[in-house]
């Protein structure tokens, strides 16, 4: 799989989503994956629909019908999360601080903000 620089933020702010929803549950985490990744892929079909006809292969078609729906079957899930409030000032505290100073400045990213969110919620549950 090819992934553009740009989508990194989104990938690593995903699975951290998927971590806070579901701490200790994998097949949670993974089904809400899957349903992600087949939310971009029809995405991508549609734009590229724009172009002229697009083919699909089968075990693509397979997998965007068998695919949970993002939407429909994790909206209250991420609602609960709460994400809107001390995790997102936490990681926007994460970020600015570190890169203040010199000596943190290099660790000043969302990904390991992520990640140090993620730890923090493994840790409390």
């Amino acid at each position: 799989m090819i992934v553009v620089p740009e989508a990194i933020p989104q990938i690593d702010f995903n699975y951290l989503l998927q971590v806070m929803i579901y701490p200790r549950d994998d097949v949670s985490r993974n089904r809400m994956d899957h349903a992600g990744i087949a939310s971009n892929v029809r995405t991508w079909i549609r734009q590229a629909k724009s172009f002229g006809e697009v083919n699909v292969d089968a075990d693509v078609a397979l997998m965007l019908a068998e695919a949970p729906k993002l939407e429909l079957e994790f909206g209250a899930d991420i609602a609960r999360a709460g994400f809107g409030g001390v995790i997102s000032g936490t990681i926007l505290g994460w970020v600015v601080f570190r890169h203040e100073s010199p000596e943190t400045r290099s660790s000043a990213g969302l990904h390991r903000a992520f990640r140090m969110v993620e730890n923090a919620c493994k840790k409390s549950i």
